[in-house]
């Protein structure tokens, strides 16, 4: 139930719910956007019978505070059901036991922790926002299998195949915000559109946010001409390409920083929008730079069956390491044919989300 909402309920965590009577499933509901009703209230209300003495199956603890919606602990306790099973406690310290707390306050048996790992997977950039104050970052690569991501001259349309793009496109309508770099800008003049070629998912539009120190973006950009684009600069931005951005009524993000944009200070920014899930696509530099910053939760790379060279861009620019103790370490994930291509899902070892 909880997947049907995985494109949509952002900042929200995807929830489902199933309610059960005599043994037999009566009722199912689940969470399809921020604002709407809660997984527990649309079962109730799909519900066709009595709900007293029933036991409520939902993915995450009820709420019982007071946001966009009522308390679902309320409605619960009104419907005088026996048993809430949970999957997870929510990580958000505003919701985290205290659904459960006035649950058990009025009689109601409350079992939690059931399918805490599946729940964080399913939910890995609202676990990670609430347990790490920031959003879980994926980079998405498309390479060769000599480890290059375009040519010499910059040339890298197209490395994969039509079905990796697809893929892609998929990743991207489940992320909060896109983010790519100048350079990508200047080279490629990309739409950075998300296209999803199934009508029956409906997707929030991502944000896109351009990495660019000195505002050299071109105002004719084919990239702003999309909605909620937004342009993050520093201290090297010229007073006239400010205001001749401002004129255009683009959106700029200037930091109090002079070089290169500051990713601490940006990841510190996303989270306080609310934004789970981030995806960056850009080239070596920036990828460099999140490697370099430990900010990489996830890679996503797309391998094309094809050879670049030597001089061609290889994925990542970093500095060069002495020691193989320095070594960038992540554990396979997942690994799909698409066509001639593979495509890698790599996280970073130890962690949990």
């Amino acid at each position: 139930m909880a997947a049907k909402g995985r494109f949509s309920t952002s900042p929200n965590p995807n929830v489902g719910c199933v309610i059960a009577k005599d043994e037999n499933i009566i009722s199912e509901g689940w969470h399809l956007e921020a604002g709407g009703p809660h997984a527990e209230v649309m079962a109730i209300l799909n519900a066709k019978e009595d709900l007293t003495g029933s036991s409520v199956f939902v993915t995450l603890e009820p709420c019982a505070h007071f946001g966009k919606t009522k308390p679902c602990v309320d409605l619960l306790i009104e419907k005088k059901v026996s048993r809430v099973f949970c999957g997870s406690l929510d990580p958000n310290q505003i919701v985290k036991e205290k659904g459960i707390e006035k649950l058990r306050s009025h009689g109601i048996e409350v079992i939690t922790d059931l399918s805490v790992d599946t729940v964080m997977e399913q939910n890995k950039g609202y676990f990670y926002r609430h347990l790490k104050n920031r959003p879980r970052v994926t980079l998405k690569i498309a390479s060769t299998i000599d480890g290059k991501i375009a040519l010499a001259n910059g040339d890298s349309q197209w490395i994969t195949n039509e079905l990796s793009r697809a893929d892609a496109h998929l990743n991207r309508a489940l992320s909060d915000v896109l983010i790519t770099g100048v350079g990508t800008v200047l080279q490629d003049d990309p739409r950075f559109t998300t296209r999803v070629s199934d009508p029956s998912i409906q997707f929030k539009k991502p944000h896109v946010y351009i990495l660019d120190s000195s505002l050299k973006t071109p105002i004719e950009a084919k990239i702003l001409l999309q909605e909620d684009v937004f342009i993050v600069c520093t201290q090297e931005a010229s007073i006239d390409r400010l205001k001749l951005f401002n004129s255009h009524r683009y959106k700029v993000i200037q930091q109090p920083v002079s070089g290169l944009v500051s990713l601490e200070l940006l990841m510190e920014y996303l989270c306080s929008q609310e934004y789970n899930q981030v995806q960056v696509e850009a080239g070596a530099k920036i990828n460099g730079s999140f490697m370099s910053e430990d900010l990489v939760d996830e890679l996503l790379v797309y391998i094309a069956p094809k050879v670049m060279g030597a001089s061609a861009q290889s994925m990542f620019d970093i500095s060069e390491l002495e020691h193989m103790n320095n070594l960038k370490e992540f554990k396979l994930f997942d690994i799909k044919q698409l066509g001639g291509d593979i495509r890698l899902r790599l996280r970073k070892k130890n962690d949990r989300v």
